[in-house]
């Protein structure tokens, strides 16, 4: 949250289904737990250390029960720590048809010391 910030039309967010509850309604930004899914799965598959997460309150159809993280500004995020000696990029891009994130050894050429690759597709 503190690195994306608010959701808001002026940013560019739309409306779509977000979970109050137990209740599906639109809100702007509604969607945006894809891309927070879909960094987790692989901030988990790289070996990173989780230290924030949140299930949503109902089942989502895009990943894995259990393999969601669900965010809300000013209430719910997602944080993880490189533990590892290095430092690491995380590349994430939107395909319009996928979300895929790249997390590799930072200050290496991109096709050396990838740690993770892990696409969700929309």
């Amino acid at each position: 949250n503190k690195i994306v910030g608010r959701r808001t039309l002026k940013k560019g967010y739309k409306k779509a289904i977000i979970f109050i509850g137990k209740e599906k309604v639109k809100e702007i930004g509604g969607g945006i737990c894809q891309v927070s899914s879909t960094i987790y799965n692989a901030a988990m598959n790289a070996g990173f250390e989780i230290t924030e997460r949140h299930e949503h309150s109902l089942p989502v159809d895009y990943v894995e029960e259990g393999k969601d993280a669900t965010v809300m500004y000013g209430s719910l995020d997602l944080k993880f720590r490189n533990n590892y000696t290095f430092d690491c990029i995380m590349e994430v891009t939107f395909t319009g048809k996928s979300v895929d994130v790249c997390i590799k050894k930072a200050g290496w050429r991109l096709e050396n010391i990838i740690l993770i690759v892990y696409t969700l597709f929309a």
